[in-house]
């Protein structure tokens, strides 16, 4: 009330007095109303638009929270025509400029109207220069091949230009990062790449563009190991590598500004020689397949433990840390999936994506064919999520709810993004060859 009679004494000076009485008399009896009802909220922050400035991105932005609901329909999907097709590269035959294979990391980026999806089995990373708005939207290009038409592993010879199942990407304003897990390595670019025929600056894992062995002259700070997949995060200060073949996450700090640059930290293993053990605990990892932070809080995925572990703060040291809070699991040294019962708002089964958007956790539940919604970063071992997608309610777990895909089905989702200047949730549904988008 305080606020609009400070309004209305402020405007005094700029109407006639009859409607300056008209509005007194009015806002007097909307102050009065309100008075009356202690459930409306008159304060006038509310009544502003969800708008403000990006802190990471600097860039304004209008959109609101995506409105989260339990087994909620995509509004948009790319890789596919429509939200009922499923057929890898549309027709089953050779990759295009609107068509996914094994579909796995995304980086949105819609501020800066750019979208990126890596393709994994086309062995490519297609690049979107206009935010897609229709379903089956074409890429522009796509880094790692030639053209939008071939899916050739290190098409051309192992290379700069050259990718082999690459698995995510990440872009922090000033590099941009790729994780060629078929040549245990990942890309660095020292800008945004406006073409396929841009090469990579550096490498990371390898001493140089034309290797790429698993544990490059045996296993240390510089080398990755990707076995299955391996993962990369960044932010404006480190790149963070989830690594599957070592059962570790490492941290760069950066910039990257050479070769097989050493990694400052490590997580999941003892130290940097040393792979991390497959037996659950606070300090181990096996087979992690995601990482995301805020260069405070880390967030892993530790899939073949059935887990997902939150570190409430950066290492202080480049060994030894430890988790502090287990989702999927009752305590540290449990790893069943699903614990050993029937799927519920608090079991997992192979995550393999994670992202927190600062308000709410998103985690991709692969095995049980869903993402899971906490409205809040969990503070204790073993919290239950608040929302489920893909599903119709937390106890089911059918790849497409067990029947036809559609817009609100899943099949394997892989990894996950929230742009919150979109406002839109955006997941790689791997195994129905598409990502869906939220919003």
């Amino acid at each position: 009330n305080d606020k609009l009679l400070k309004i209305l004494l402020n405007l005094g000076g700029s109407i006639d007095d009859n409607s300056y009485m008209r509005i007194l008399l009015t806002l007097t009896s909307i102050i009065l109303l309100a008075s009356c009802n202690s459930n409306i909220d008159f304060d006038l922050a509310s009544m502003q638009e969800n708008s403000g400035t990006d802190g990471d991105l600097g860039k304004k932005s209008s959109a609101k929270l995506l409105k989260i609901s339990t087994n909620m329909s995509a509004t948009l999907v790319i890789g596919q025509v429509d939200f009922t097709s499923n057929t890898y590269n549309i027709d089953g035959l050779d990759p295009k400029a609107n068509s996914l294979r094994t579909v796995e990391g995304i980086f949105s980026d819609y501020a800066n109207d750019r979208l990126l999806i890596a393709d994994r089995n086309n062995s490519r990373v297609l690049v979107f220069n206009t935010y897609p708005t229709s379903n089956g939207a074409s890429a522009d290009f796509a880094i790692g091949q030639s053209d939008l038409v071939s899916g050739v592993i290190n098409n051309g010879g192992r290379s700069g230009t050259s990718l082999n199942a690459p698995r995510q990407v990440a872009w922090n304003g000033s590099e941009l990062f790729i994780s060629d897990t078929g040549n245990h390595r990942t890309l660095v670019w020292t800008s945004f790449p406006t073409d396929e025929t841009h090469p990579a600056d550096y490498v990371i894992g390898q001493p140089d563009l034309a290797s790429g062995s698993a544990n490059n002259g045996g296993r240390s700070a510089s080398t990755i190991s990707s076995n299955y997949a391996h993962s990369v995060f960044a932010t404006a200060n480190n790149v963070f590598t989830a690594e599957h073949g070592s059962n570790r996450v490492i941290i760069h700090s950066l910039p990257i500004t050479s070769n097989f640059q050493a990694a400052d930290y490590v997580i999941g293993a003892p130290d940097f020689v040393t792979a991390g053990s497959g037996t659950a605990s606070d300090s181990n990892l096996n087979l992690p397949t995601d990482v995301w932070s805020n260069d405070d809080i880390i967030i892993i995925a530790d899939r073949y433990k059935h887990r997902v572990l939150i570190h409430q703060n950066f290492p202080g040291a480049a060994t030894g840390a430890t988790h502090d809070i287990v989702i999927g699991q009752p305590d540290m040294n449990s790893q069943t999936a699903n614990q050993g019962l029937a799927v519920g708002p608090n079991t997992l089964a192979e995550p393999h994506g994670v992202f927190y958007d600062g308000e709410r956790l998103f985690i991709s539940d692969t095995g049980n064919h869903r993402i899971l919604v906490f409205n809040s970063l969990p503070t204790t071992n073993n919290a239950s999520a608040d929302y489920v997608i893909g599903q119709p309610d937390f106890n089911s777990n059918s790849s497409n709810q067990g029947g036809s895909v559609g817009a609100n089905t899943l099949s394997n989702p892989s990894h996950i993004f929230y742009d919150k200047d979109c406002g839109c949730l955006l997941v790689a549904d791997k195994s129905n060859h598409r990502v869906l988008m939220y919003k």
